[in-house]
Order: structure tokens, then C-alpha cells, then sequence
């Protein structure tokens, strides 16, 4: 399903509710509502498609494909139209789909809505008035096929709203589990990603789905826009910010897509990965470690009791020190009783990072509690008994709110019910296709 152009995605995800802040008015049964273009041609027109009792012409179609590439950056061929031709019908089956469904339901967008919308695109992109329309006209793009776009999206979110989101409650346990999975990957390597995302809705359509795959992957390696082609392409709730994830630590993601990024260098594009429901396409930004214990930094003390060389100590002399060490409650002391060693390797060792100890003293050190002696530990030439004097631990990983991580797990709830919802509205319709 191709997404509404950004200038007006944005307005949708911002909530439909907004109109009614400006003054329009509720979008009820009665309300204008402005023909879909094209949809009822004259006989003499090429068909399309016929959608129940709608129809959609060539005509449509053709204007869709030019809308489709003057805002997504792709090259306007005739290679390119024929490669989206398939992907754009289904597009305009599914906006009828939607727009029937919101009639059924007695939901209709008025022009006011629709004016309302636009003033809030612009606002939000820094056009000026009439920047939209004027953005329109210098892409000589036909102004109706961005207003039916437009009115079919806000429909279905309006449709969406009253059928699905009631159904798309969030649980604390939910929160605590997505919670739970941020805190684990905290020491994670992060990824900072973009996707395209393409659903399978329906096991027919899988051929279809994937060959669009291929062909944007072709497109986005020929160097077409990324941003515009998720924001008209991708089915995610990211497309809406041109399919921007953010830092995404490892683990948090598909199995199939943690798979192709592990073996991805910063930059690269993926090509399409089919995961348990549909494409992905992954842009892979950047690469950083996470924060976590290896960033952990510890002023250390050592007593190291030589066994071998001129300097071993006697085992009674080594059992003394241990003892010792065990009852003392600071640094200084500490290091006054590793002196009695006469061991170079004895005293202060100053600051060190975790990562810089071998793995058997951080497994000592890192639960360590300060100015409390170690457990002694076999070390080369000897044994050591540690102390950390003074420790400073990264900082917490930055955590969204509860808040925040239940808007985005409803927000999935609605997306895939959304998906749901259109391919039962395609099973039960009478679709015919005569291109």
C-alpha cells in the first residue's frame, strides 16, 4: 500500500482530531464530500478496475503513477511506470476499499477537513499560504489525485479509530516486558536504521510484494531517495519520518533483519528480507557501541604475594597477608600492609577501565563493593588480593517513559489490525482487474 506523500503523512499522524480544533466539523454522515476523480469516467474511458460498484480508470491510474514518482524521486520512465503499474492499482483498489468503509460506517471527510489539513501541512513543513498548491503546480502533478489521496487516508484513520484502536489496549505486563528487552540490550551494540517496510497481507499478493521489493531496492541502489521512497512506500508507522527507527540495539528487531545488519557495514542498503510478515528493507546509518559495563572505571589497590623468584613469599606468610587484608575497611591501609610485600606489582594501581583488566580480575572486581579486599586470585608468578578504592559507573541507559512505550506498542497494535482490517475488506469485495 503506497503512503500518503509526507506533507501529508505528517498531518495524519499528528491525529485527525486536530481538524476539530480549527474548526471543522465532526465528518459525520451529511457532511460535503468532494467525488473521487475519475472514479465514475465516461464509458469511453479505458477501465482499470472495477471495485464493487466503482470504477477506476486508466486515467486514474496514470495520474497516480506521475503523483507516485514526482514525490518519491524516482526516475519518470517508462521502465519505472511499468515496474510500479501493479503496486499503484492496488493502491487505488484499496483507497476505494477504504473510502467504501467509511461510507458504510457513515463517515465522510468534508472539503473543510481537507482545507484544514493542508493549512496544518504547511504550517508544519514551513510553507507558506498556498505553498502546498503551489508545490503541486511547479511538479505539474494533478491537485486531485493529491486530495483523493489524502481524503482516503484521513477516511481510514477515521474508519480505524472506531473499529480497531478500541481493540488495541496495552498492558502494564506488556510495558514491563518492553522495558525489561531495553534494559537487557543496554550493553548491546546499537544500530541507527531506516526501513521499508512491505506487508504481506494476504499469501496471493506474495509474488507482488516481492517483486516491488526488488524493484525499490534497484531504484534506491541507483541512488534514489530513501526518505521519499518510504514515505510513499513503506507500511510502517515510520514511513511517516521516511522510515527513520532511531538507535535500535541488537536483539530488539526480526531474527531475519539482526541477521542481514550483523554482517553490514555503516552505509550499506540491504537487500529485501522476508520476514513472518512481509519485506524489509534496512538502511544501515551508523554503528556504535552501547554503554555498559566495560565503560566502568575502578581506582584499584593491589596485594600481590609473589610465589616464585628471589621475592616468593613463604604459604604462612601469604596466609598473614590474606587474613590482614580481609579486616581492612580502606585504601590507605590497604596499601600500607601491601608494602610489607616488597613487591613492585604491590600499592596503588591508579585508574583502569574494565575492559583493560583481564577477564578473570573483572569477573572479581566488577561486583566488587569498595574498600572491601577481593577474594585472593592466581595470577601470573603469584597470587593478588584487590580493592577498589573508587568506582565510577556509566550512565543509566536513556529509557523511554512508560508512557512513550505504550504510545508506540499501540501504535503497532493499530498498524497491524489496520492490516488486518483492509485485507478482509479486499477478501470479501468483488475486485476485477483489466489491465
Amino acid at each position: 500500500m503506497i503512503r500518503v506523500h509526507s506533507r501529508l503523512r505528517d498531518w495524519i499522524l499528528q491525529g485527525a482530531l486536530m481538524v476539530g480544533m480549527l474548526g471543522a466539523p465532526p465528518g459525520i454522515a451529511g457532511a460535503e464530500e468532494a467525488p473521487m476523480a475519475g472514479a465514475q469516467a465516461g464509458a469511453q474511458e479505458r477501465i482499470a478496475a472495477i471495485v464493487n460498484d466503482e470504477i477506476i480508470s486508466r486515467h486514474d491510474v496514470e495520474n497516480r503513477l506521475d503523483f507516485v514518482i514526482g514525490t518519491s524521486g524516482l526516475a519518470n520512465t517508462p521502465d519505472v511506470r511499468r515496474r510500479l503499474l501493479s503496486q499503484v492499482l492496488q493502491t487505488l483498489v484499496d483507497e476505494r476499499l477504504k473510502m467504501q468503509e467509511a461510507h458504510s460506517l457513515q463517515f465522510m471527510v468534508s472539503d473543510l477537513e481537507i482545507a484544514s489539513a493542508v493549512a496544518m501541512i504547511e504550517q508544519q513543513n514551513n510553507l507558506p499560504r498556498g505553498g502546498f498548491e503551489r508545490l503541486i503546480a511547479e511538479r505539474r502533478l494533478d491537485r486531485a489525485t493529491a486530495m483523493n489521496q489524502l481524503r482516503a487516508e484521513v477516511a481510514w484513520y477515521k474508519v480505524t479509530q472506531r473499529t480497531v484502536r478500541p481493540s488495541a489496549k496495552v498492558g502494564e505486563n506488556e510495558i514491563d516486558a518492553s522495558l525489561q528487552t531495553l534494559r537487557a540490550a543496554a550493553g548491546q551494540p546499537r544500530n541507527l536504521l531506516a526501513e521499508i517496510f512491505l506487508a504481506v497481507d494476504d499469501p496471493a499478493r506474495e509474488d507482488d510484494v516481492r517483486t516491488l521489493a526488488e524493484r525499490l531496492a534497484e531504484q534506491l541502489g541507483a541512488g534514489a531517495d530513501f526518505k521519499a521512497i518510504a514515505r510513499q512506500f513503506s507500511h510502517n508507522a515510520s514511513a511517516a519520518a521516511g522510515g527513520d527507527l532511531g538507535w535500535m540495539a541488537q536483539g530488539q528487531l526480526d531474527p531475519e533483519i539482526e541477521a542481514t545488519l550483523a554482517t553490514m557495514q555503516p552505509g550499506r542498503l540491504s537487500p529485501p528480507i522476508r520476514t513472518s510478515s512481509g519485506y524489509a528493507i534496512m538502511l544501515l546509518r551508523d554503528r556504535r557501541s552501547s554503554r555498559g559495563a566495560g565503560e566502568t572505571r575502578f581506582t584499584l589497590s593491589q596485594l600481590f604475594m609473589p610465589t616464585t623468584g628471589p621475592q616468593a613469599l613463604p604459604p604462612q606468610t601469604r596466609s598473614e597477608l590474606i587474613e590482614a587484608a580481609r579486616t581492612t575497611s580502606s585504601c590507605a591501609a590497604f596499601e600500607a600492609l601491601a608494602q610489607k610485600t616488597k613487591a613492585p606489582q604491590s600499592g596503588a594501581l591508579g585508574q583502569i577501565e574494565a575492559n583493560d583488566l583481564p577477564q578473570q580480575l573483572r569477573n572479581v572486581v566488577l561486583p566488587l563493593p569498595l574498600h572491601t579486599a577481593s577474594a585472593p586470585v592466581s595470577v601470573e608468578n603469584g597470587i593478588a588480593v584487590l580493592m577498589v578504592c573508587e568506582r565510577t559507573d556509566p550512565p543509566p541507559p536513556d529509557l523511554p517513559s512508560r508512557e512513550e512505550i505504550s504510545r508506540q506498542i499501540e501504535a503497532n497494535k493499530i498498524t497491524l489490525m489496520q492490516h488486518r482490517k483492509l485485507r478482509d475488506l479486499r477478501r470479501a469485495a468483488f475486485i476485477e482487474v483489466r489491465l
